[in-house]
């Protein structure tokens, strides 16, 4: 949805225009618009339509029709311009009742209601206290920069929730005063609320003043309540230390935690202890002091020490007891907890007078639901231990500690039916939470790891790979996803990754909402979240099982809506990304469209031209699929594939043309934006025109989306809808190994297609075992040079944790990159199938005068670009590396770390979410982070290496050497490099075209 920096913005005047065009005879009761549409298929004016100035009439491009009249003063962006934005003026907003200021121009209102996790440890709430507040400050500033006559209202809500709910009455000034709900036995209650009950719950939160104005000390009231609920005076404005983190102040996690702990002590003794808090306090006192009895020379892990010493009285051992004690008392009611929020941001809506009056819920925590409605955990939960998760690195806990200390092979509590029946409710919840204009976001992190120190010992600390707890994501990203939101995990709230993602979510996304949505009117859809539609050539649209679509007939606009337009020999096969797919009983104009609509069809008569039967209804449903996004997120896209269906005329129809139409209402909720971007592509005549034509970066990611796609929800007539396939892990893994099948068989396909072309001058490879020996002709003759970049991004993408096994990620961190790899933008999709590499090649010598022979080279994401000698910069999307060679260890080589670094920062500076930073050296246990993310060449034969990589010539014979010696521990059968894999799938004697079904069926 974000438009380039140079868009052209016409607003759209309903006044009186001049007429500068004699031939057309314009009264001044015509209201001639900015906007014009064909009268028969409703496409907007466009540079590629045929403009006759002399009258005014003009022919579409996607339906033919010359029945079309546009004034010619308006000659504007729309005939010189692919893309042109207009800007209309919706329903003024009257004031608020009881305002003090009339005056002053109502803004509509925000409500905002803050749902915590009782179980967070102190430090982590007050960094949320912290973000939040300079979030909505720079909010507030905002607004007033932009307009001070503006005024929009935020209001702020409080739900803190554990084993019980608590519902705080922030407008009650003084004290902190809340409600206790006492969550639901049922784990499968229903979500939804009658409306005589909405009624009555709407009079008794008004009545009972949950929510107060942020204009009005609703933020100093919310501080007290927090601290009131956690046992200790939060200081926010008082304290120097407790600013946020800054943006681009990606440092690493650990040195992160240390400056955590020492601002934690700090406002310790500056507060106002309760008994609550000293006792907490005292109790961790007592874990430091065993933790230091821990970690003495005299008692490490050895086993033959524990033997001798006895097992059952190491401290470790009681400390590991505790800690699983305190994991299973924490009780989250997580579900029950956002229904009541939901309801708390819900009554503030329906009792304003404004027109526009949106709401955010925003959900913070660091576990799974386990008690009540949307619970994920089993019913016998209480007799299980809970799991305190450990590193996957190879130092394993001894085995002494097997049956105390569950290891990550024991996976998490989370049971799977429990999470299918959970994501259905939180479906359903969040559906009815976007009827009523309210949006949800989830913000979480995990508890504690268990780490081995250098000396041997063992520690417990905050854990440093965020989805390191059970988090039940695929639930959580079932209640954001009708509504758009996220669901982002976090090493840990007092982040520089949590500040700006919580600032990017308040301040640019928001809920496109002109109005209330009639609730006999709303739009159901199939695949809300990631949607998919697959349809025949004869136009029969297919929900793949999902439910029943009904008509569009709202007079307001909510949501965002995406209108492709396309030509009629053209069919969509496969849709991908957020939203829902909208099929209408009756199409026809828009509400916004209706004046322009008119216009036309007015202008259209005095020009002899007939105005009945317009628009023409088969036109568009043959030419036009919609979509409805839950709210405006600029990151927000669709990957959508066509084919030529059967009523392309060749010697007729020489380019396809598409248009893209996207309406939103912008966060004033003053004016609806309609953005039109139109394009023609010429149709390729022959097979070498059509390889010519194909955009390198497109291909993969296209192909990608639809490989992670059924790795989700499965395949042809075995798609099931939502994420209910997914959110078992076997079955998981069953659908992840079938989608891999159907990337290798989209691969044999395509290289079978081309050789038996014969487009390489007559010759075809046979794709025999001797033509892995071939250093240059093989690859080159077995598949289109123009898709080689395409090929090495779909084998890392295949060999990733969003297909692959490797790197090894949790059932969480698995669930909320297929989420991310489904909406962001094509850049970030590229960046997140395979890292990019910069290198920077060192001159070791002591005495040399320019430390860099060579700055930034971009080299292959392969294992053989870790040399010695060179220090690497990688981007991962979601990590950044800086890596150095054992040859460069030396602190003189720091200035070029650091150019790295900031390298790697400003690349990264705007992306959402944002990446994390960490600094690796060759010989370091947490080198495999980088490691494992590249692609295994030197598995590859050296003729073969050297064609890929020709830098390498620059080695001596014993530095190669050195360079193959350092993966001498390597399984080819476990991960393939990429030669090995596509020979083995393109080869004649494959069976990649009987296993699977290639991507674009």
């Amino acid at each position: 949805m974000s438009p380039p920096d140079s868009i052209p913005s016409t607003p759209v005047s309903h006044g009186k225009n001049e007429n500068q065009n004699n031939n057309i005879d314009a009264t001044s009761n015509n209201n001639e618009m900015d906007m014009h549409c064909c009268r028969s298929c409703l496409a907007y004016l466009n540079m590629y339509a045929a403009y006759d100035a002399n009258t005014g009439c003009w022919t579409c491009p996607l339906c033919g029709s010359n029945e079309n009249v546009a004034p010619s003063p308006h000659l504007m962006e729309s005939l010189v311009s692919p893309m042109v934005e207009y800007r209309q003026p919706t329903t003024t907003t009257p004031s608020l009742p009881n305002s003090p200021h009339p005056e002053e121009e109502d803004d509509g209102c925000c409500t905002v209601v803050i749902v915590l996790d009782g179980n967070l440890p102190l430090e982590e709430v007050q960094a949320i206290l912290l973000s939040l507040s300079h979030t909505l400050t720079q909010l507030q500033q905002q607004q007033s920069q932009s307009n001070p006559k503006k005024k929009k209202k935020i209001q702020l809500g409080l739900v803190i929730f554990s084993s019980m709910i608590s519902l705080y009455q922030l407008g009650v000034p003084g004290v902190a005063s809340a409600d206790l709900v006492s969550p639901s036995s049922s784990s499968s209650s229903s979500s939804s609320y009658s409306t005589t009950h909405n009624k009555q719950q709407s009079h008794f939160q008004k009545s009972r003043a949950y929510l107060s104005s942020l204009e009005e000390g609703g933020w100093d009231s919310l501080v007290r309540c927090v601290s009131a609920y956690f046992g200790s005076t939060l200081l926010l404005d008082n304290d120097p230390d407790s600013s946020p983190p800054q943006p681009h102040g990606m440092t690493t996690l650990s040195t992160h935690m240390d400056s955590l702990t020492a601002n934690n002590n700090n406002n310790n003794n500056t507060s106002i202890p309760s008994r609550k808090e000293r006792l907490r306090l005292k109790r961790e006192e007592r874990i430091r002091r065993e933790e230091k009895t821990a970690h003495h020379p005299t008692t490490t892990m050895d086993p033959d020490a524990m033997r001798e010493t006895g097992a059952n009285h190491h401290p470790l051992r009681g400390m590991m007891m505790r800690m699983k004690q305190k994991q299973r008392r924490h009780r989250r009611c997580t579900g029950e907890a956002v229904q009541r929020a939901i309801a708390l941001a819900s009554s503030f809506s329906s009792s304003v007078s404004s027109h526009h009056s949106t709401s955010r819920v925003l959900l913070f925590t660091n576990g799974c639901p386990n008690v009540g409605m949307g619970s994920v955990v089993a019913s016998s939960y209480d007799d299980k231990d809970v799991v305190l998760p450990v590193s996957s690195s190879s130092d394993r806990i001894p085995s002494t500690f097997s049956k105390d200390v569950p290891t990550s092979s024991d996976h998490h509590v989370v049971e799977p039916s429990m999470l299918a029946t959970a994501a259905t409710l939180f479906r359903n919840m969040g559906t009815q939470a976007l009827d009523q204009g309210v949006g949800i976001d989830v913000l979480c992190t995990g508890t504690y790891n268990l780490t081995k120190r250098m000396d041997g010992t063992w520690t417990i600390h905050p854990t440093t790979k965020y989805g390191a707890t059970a988090l039940g994501m695929s639930a959580l990203n079932s209640l954001v996803s009708p509504s758009g939101g996220y669901a982002l995990p976090h090493p840990s709230f007092a982040t520089p990754q949590f500040h700006y993602n919580l600032g990017f979510l308040l301040k640019e996304t928001h809920i496109s909402r002109t109005g209330r949505v009639d609730k006999g009117k709303t739009v159901s859809g199939v695949g809300v979240g990631v949607a998919a539609v697959t349809m025949d050539r004869g136009g029969t649209n297919h929900n793949n099982g999902g439910p029943s679509i009904s008509s569009i007939t709202n007079n307001r606009l909510d949501g965002c809506l995406v209108d492709v337009r396309y030509s009629s020999f053209v069919t969509p096969t496969h849709v991908v990304g957020p939203g829902e797919i909208v099929y209408e009983e009756n199409p026809g104009v828009l509400p916004n469209e209706r004046a322009m609509f008119a216009s036309d069809a007015s202008l259209a008569a005095r020009q002899g031209l007939p105005t009945n039967q317009m628009p023409v209804e088969e036109w568009i449903e043959g030419t036009r699929l919609r979509i409805r996004l839950g709210r405006y997120d600029p990151l927000s896209t669709l990957s959508i594939m066509m084919e030529m269906n059967e009523t392309l005329e060749p010697d007729v129809d020489t380019h396809g043309f598409f248009q893209c139409v996207v309406r939103f209402v912008e966060d004033d909720g003053k004016t609806l934006v309609t953005r039109v971007s139109t394009h023609r592509l010429p149709i390729a005549r022959s097979v070498n025109d059509f390889l010519d034509a194909i955009d390198e970066d497109v291909v993969p990611v296209l192909l990608g989306r639809e490989a992670v796609y059924r790795s989700m929800v499965g395949r042809g007539d075995d798609v099931q809808t939502d994420d209910v396939a997914a959110l078992d892990k076997d079955r998981a893994e069953i659908l992840a190994y079938d989608a891999r099948r159907d990337l290798d068989n989209t691969v044999h396909r395509i290289s079978s297609s081309f050789r038996l072309l014969g487009l390489q001058n007559g010759f075809r490879s046979g794709g025999s075992s001797e033509d892995i020996g071939s250093a240059t002709s093989s690859l080159d003759f077995a598949f289109p040079p123009e898709l080689a970049d395409a090929l090495h991004l779909l084998h890392h993408l295949r060999r990733g944790p969003m297909l692959g096994p490797g790197p090894l990620q949790n059932f969480d961190d698995c669930a909320e990159m297929r989420t991310l790899f489904m909406r962001l933008p094509l850049e970030d999709c590229l960046c997140m199938m395979a890292p990019t590499l910069w290198s920077c090649q060192i001159n070791t010598l002591e005495n040399a005068q320019d430390l860099a022979l060579t700055m930034l080279e971009h080299v292959p994401a392969d294992t053989l670009t870790l040399w010695d000698s060179c220090i690497i910069a990688a981007d991962h999307h979601d990590s950044l590396f800086v890596w150095s060679g054992k040859a460069t260890l030396h602190p003189r080589f720091d200035g070029i770390r650091e150019e790295c670094r900031q390298f790697l920062m400003e690349r990264a500076k705007h992306r959402f979410p944002m990446p994390q930073l960490h600094m690796l050296s060759e010989g370091d246990s947490m080198g495999r982070r980088l490691t494992t993310r590249l692609a295994p060449s030197h598995a590859d034969a050296p003729e073969q290496q050297l064609v890929h990589f020709p830098a390498l010539e620059s080695l001596t014979e014993q530095e190669r050497a050195a360079l193959q010696n350092k993966f001498r521990f390597y399984d080819a059968t476990a991960d393939e490099s990429f030669r090995r894999w596509f020979w083995s799938v393109a080869s004649a004697t494959s069976n990649a075209r009987r296993e699977g079904v290639t991507l674009l069926e």
